[in-house]
């Protein structure tokens, strides 16, 4: 028999530095990663004071550093708890948005959640990872789904390493 343990329980056995319980730093990078999207262009002060948290904390997530419970979650466990698309989308259009600005390029504001998820799923088959994992992961019904709605066309430089693979092409 197998037992899996929720991401929850997980984060319990967990012990985080002046926390009572490991999911404690499971919510509060949770919360610094909603108002840190919300508040795009504040510095780890303000964000240290808007969610009542020691700076360096703060900062050190700034700085990519994540608590012990979310880094060492499973890949295939959600990090984020979210009932709504509102949150997403939000997260989106403020990205959207600073890549707009940075780059001056009007295509940013057409953004959405299926670019994303065909880029990502892109990416992980550019990396080789197999497509069946990327299924699972990115939450596709089956194969064949993923393969008609999000393959992309393989470039020049694709096809020539995977007729490589085999002698007889």
């Amino acid at each position: 028999m197998t037992t899996t343990l929720s991401p929850k329980s997980l984060a319990r056995t967990y012990d985080v530095q002046n926390r009572s319980d490991g999911w404690e730093a499971v919510e509060d990078y949770q919360r610094y990663l909603e108002v840190s999207a919300q508040n795009p262009d504040s510095g780890s002060s303000a964000l240290s004071s808007k969610l009542e948290m020691p700076r360096g904390r703060i900062r050190s997530w700034e700085n990519g550093s994540k608590p012990d419970p979310v880094r060492d979650a499973s890949a295939s466990t959600s990090l984020l708890d979210i009932t709504s698309t509102h949150s997403l989308r939000r997260w989106i259009q403020t990205a959207a948005d600073r890549l707009q600005d940075e780059t001056g390029d009007e295509g940013w504001t057409h953004l959405g959640f299926h670019d994303l998820r065909r880029t990502w799923a892109t990416a992980l088959a550019s990396a080789d990872v197999d497509a069946l994992l990327v299924c699972d992961w990115g939450g596709w019904s089956d194969l064949e789904t993923f393969l008609e709605h999000y393959r992309g066309t393989y470039s020049p430089g694709a096809q020539q390493r995977e007729r490589g693979k085999v002698d007889w092409l």
